[in-house]
């Protein structure tokens, strides 16, 4: 909202965010913006949802694979996947079953 020209710091800003805000029920969209704003200000870099994070996309080695697979034969602990994925979130829950 800050870098939107047409957005006045007043509670009938006719701007389309504010709008569409006062459109889904707010009445004072400008106060609720900056109260979500100080609340997310407080909120450790690592939980903000406003700063993009860009993980890398851990792979196992060969060799983990390789000790896994005899884990796997030897009923014995895994190094986890970091790159796994699941079909549906119940597959994750497969853990503690």
């Amino acid at each position: 909202r800050r870098n939107y020209h047409r957005h006045y710091r007043r509670r009938n800003c006719a701007c389309n965010t504010c709008r569409s805000d006062r459109g889904a029920g707010c009445d004072s969209p400008y106060k609720c913006h900056e109260e979500a704003v100080k609340i997310l200000d407080c909120i450790d870099e690592k939980w903000d949802p406003r700063i993009a994070v860009n993980l890398p996309n851990p792979e196992l080695t060969k060799e983990e694979v390789q000790l896994n697979a005899q884990a796997l034969i030897d009923k014995d602990s895994v190094i986890f996947d970091p790159s796994i994925t699941l079909q549906n979130l119940s597959d994750g829950f497969r853990i503690f079953s």
